[in-house]
């Protein structure tokens, strides 16, 4: 009976198709062929042949090579739970392939370099098909590298998400992945996740569509437009880094969780909206950089000494501070709701750059370009860190300097008109007409302006040049949509 019961079970693991082997290391000095069995210390080599279950074999090269040695996966795709690289010295492992065999990587699978020195780069240009979650780490204590030049390719089912974490330590060589990273056929999104103090690079048209998080550590891309995927790019930290030396354009959604910094060779414009979601965020910027789209959802620090453009409407609520280098607001709108708050050198390129509801405070050693015509219109004024406020009126940059001791520049004018807010009342009278009300004051004129959406266009006036009166004020104007949002700007 009990060979009876072992024949079975052996006829049964032939019917499956499933060949197991083991972990195992590579163990010539030579060029080989994967599937060779001498080539590895076991005699086997590690990995199986069922491409959809998983697989706990890893492979292993961390013996000493006398020069840059090849591994051929030949014959057949190969099941794997990950690859492990340690040699040492200059020389570099290739797990190459000999036409379209490809290696599955189970879920969970790793691929690693420990601790080899000697400024090699290991090289995988076989293509890697994520089963589930993967990580690619780097933990070697010298210049050794990580590279994938092959494309790495999804294979999540509908509603679900692999994800590729990229982790390592703080000193390691040039981690790449170059190859196209994709979601792959089965309806399902790949993600990236990088964690650790080290460096990866993405330099492909990328189509994987899971989003892009960046937790610690540098994520350096090229000048394609899409080499940080189609999704949406969250930074809880760490450090964007434009790796081209032409400028390029990034029309990711972002969501900032946390402070981060944009470096690089040459800058990036970011086409995408950026959600503070929630908290006042701090971007180091480190080389020229440029956002527009809207921000949202919180408020700006800006730190480092290269310029931040906004060159959009933005709907921050949470103010602007500008503690480093300069920040050029080029847009109706583009500083939010907020208050401003100026340590290093601000630009104004619109007359409605600021909120008029919102209050300017510049540091006595700060810059201050007025770069447009016309008159933009404040809350409130201080050119000594807010220690004392200008009165109501117009200033030039002539007046400014004349009273602080900052440096002010350009041919614009600030028009303070005063803190106090204006209560309105809105009535209608058959529908077809709207009724503002207020309390008014004989020194003063009033400007009514509305906008259709309080996050997209610009405000524009109904009444200009309205003469004040002690008492109840009132303005009548025709309804031009079926909703508008109104204000109420003194001189």
């Amino acid at each position: 009976m009990k060979k009876n019961m072992c024949s079975l079970w052996v006829m049964a693991v032939g019917i499956s198709g499933s060949v197991w082997a083991a972990s195992d290391s590579w163990n010539v000095d030579a060029d080989g062929l994967y599937f060779t069995t001498n080539n590895w210390a076991g005699g086997v080599a590690p990995g199986q042949t069922a491409l959809l279950s998983d697989s706990t074999d890893v492979a292993v090269f961390t013996n000493a090579i006398a020069a840059d040695r090849t591994v051929t996966l030949d014959g057949a795709n190969r099941n794997i739970a990950g690859f492990t690289f340690g040699s040492s010295g200059s020389r570099k492992f290739t797990l190459a392939t000999s036409g379209a065999f490809a290696y599955y990587l189970s879920a969970g699978s790793v691929i690693q370099t420990l601790s080899g020195t000697g400024g090699h780069t290991d090289t995988i240009s076989a293509g890697l098909h994520l089963l589930g979650d993967a990580t690619f780490a780097n933990y070697a204590t010298s210049s050794t590298g990580l590279k994938i030049t092959s494309g790495v390719t999804g294979r999540a089912s509908t509603n679900e998400t692999a994800t590729l974490t990229f982790a390592g330590g703080s000193i390691s060589g040039q981690n790449n992945l170059a190859g196209t990273v994709s979601d792959g056929t089965q309806g399902g999104n790949l993600a990236i996740v990088k964690n650790g103090p080290g460096t990866w690079t993405l330099n492909a048209n990328n189509t994987f569509t899971g989003g892009l998080t960046v937790n610690y550590g540098t994520i350096q891309y090229y000048g394609t437009g899409t080499s940080l995927g189609r999704g949406t790019i969250t930074m809880n930290g760490g450090t964007l880094q434009h790796a081209n030396t032409s400028a390029t354009i990034i029309t990711n959604a972002m969501i900032a969780n946390g402070d981060f910094y944009l470096s690089g060779s040459t800058g990036t414009q970011w086409g995408g909206t950026l959600d503070f979601n929630g908290g006042t965020r701090t971007i180091t910027v480190k080389v020229d950089s440029e956002f527009d789209k809207v921000l949202f959802n919180g408020g700006l620090v800006k730190a480092g000494d290269k310029a931040l453009t906004l060159s959009a409407e933005s709907s921050y609520e949470g103010g602007t501070v500008i503690a480093e280098g300069t920040l050029v607001a080029a847009a109706d709108g583009a500083l939010g709701t907020g208050n401003v708050t100026n340590n290093a050198t601000l630009v104004l390129s619109d007359t409605s750059c600021l909120d008029a509801y919102a209050s300017l405070v510049l540091s006595g050693d700060c810059t201050l370009t007025l770069d447009y015509s016309g008159t933009a219109s404040l809350s409130a004024l201080s050119l000594d860190g807010g220690a004392t406020y200008l009165d109501t009126g117009s200033y030039d940059a002539a007046a400014l300097t004349s009273l602080g001791s900052g440096t002010y520049t350009g041919s614009g004018l600030l028009r303070v008109s005063g803190s106090d807010s204006l209560a309105i009342s809105i009535s209608s009278i058959n529908g077809a007409e709207t009724v503002m009300a207020w309390e008014g004051s004989a020194s003063k004129n009033y400007t009514l302006q509305s906008r259709p959406d309080l996050l997209s266009g610009s405000w524009s006036n109904v009444l200009e040049n309205i003469g004040g009166l002690s008492g109840s004020m009132y303005a009548t104007s025709s309804i031009a949509a079926d909703q508008a949002f109104y204000r109420l700007l003194s001189d």
